[in-house]
């Protein structure tokens, strides 16, 4: 998140699990710890990333699976709790983010030894729980078109770091990304229709621009 890596919980030597969370800078080439999960330390989580925040729940502690759900705020340092997850087992899921999306499922059911096939989306955690999502608006850049290797400024940005993401003009993944005060290099590879989602606090925005070979 954010240009930062984030690791959470494993075993200690005692082989309980472990409530830490760390966070790597590769500027300052530096580990922090960070604010301790609040939760019950499990093993077999899901975990992925949902606008600014990281969401780790669901998992097991010895025999028992969990179906609780937190989402961590990186710029706060603070964890809020969400609503559990809704289905039929929470071991060793899958779970993924994309397009501004997160999306969990499958896994196992410890007490009926039995793999599941459902799969979730859980929209963005707000205050008061489990709010809606928000629709993506329309975000204008400059310059557009660009040249590839040229700094893109994003416009009537609110946050000071912004997660962004380019589609190619196929809806194929090409780069993510963060926008530091709404600005952000393009990167020298790129040319052609670029579709730009940028996850500005809890809004997802989107842009179209056009990328000019360097």
């Amino acid at each position: 998140m954010n240009g930062k890596g984030y690791v959470f919980g494993g075993k200690e030597s005692s082989l309980a699990f472990s409530p830490d969370l760390w966070v790597f800078d590769p500027i300052a080439q530096g580990w922090e710890q960070m604010l301790p999960f609040p939760g019950t330390p499990r093993s077999s989580p899901l975990a992925f990333i949902l606008a600014n925040d990281a969401v780790i729940g669901c998992g097991r502690t010895g025999t028992i699976n969990l179906y609780d759900v937190w989402s961590y705020d990186p710029f706060s340092n603070d964890w809020e709790s969400a609503a559990n997850y809704p289905g039929e087992s929470s071991l060793a899921g899958t779970s993924f983010s994309i397009n501004g999306r997160a999306f969990g499922g499958l896994g196992w059911v410890l007490e009926t030894n039995e793999s599941a096939s459902d799969l979730w989306e859980l929209v963005k955690p707000g205050n008061n729980g489990l709010g809606e999502l928000n629709s993506a608006v329309r975000m204008a850049c400059q310059p557009n078109p660009i040249r590839a290797g040229d700094q893109l400024v994003l416009a009537g940005h609110k946050s000071p770091i912004i997660s962004v993401t380019l589609h190619d003009c196929l809806g194929r993944f090409v780069w993510t990304g963060v926008a530091y005060d709404g600005r952000m290099i393009i990167p020298s590879d790129l040319s052609g229709s670029i579709q730009l989602t940028a996850m500005d606090g809890a809004q997802t925005k989107f842009s179209r621009i056009m990328v000019l070979p360097n």
